[in-house]
């Protein structure tokens, strides 16, 4: 959005809010929770390091119930 005129800033911003913090507003939190399992697979995968970084010295991470396609898999 800083790259943008402020016409163009104004109507991201306005996506942004309706379609994707809208999920996060809800009474409870599973949609959310949701999300961040999806977030913490692709940080499993892409970079195993910060995984254990953050499951080490952030908080206890629950171990995504999503598997990587075989494409992603680190060999």
């Amino acid at each position: 959005m800083l790259n943008t005129n402020t016409r163009v800033g104004c109507a991201l911003l306005a996506r942004i809010c309706c379609c994707h913090l809208r999920d996060h507003l809800r009474p409870t939190m599973e949609a959310t929770l949701a999300q961040l399992q999806l977030v913490l697979t692709i940080v499993r995968v892409v970079d195993h390091e910060l995984y254990d970084f953050l499951q080490r010295c952030v908080f206890p991470l629950p171990t995504p119930s999503i598997t990587a396609p075989p494409s992603l898999a680190k060999s």
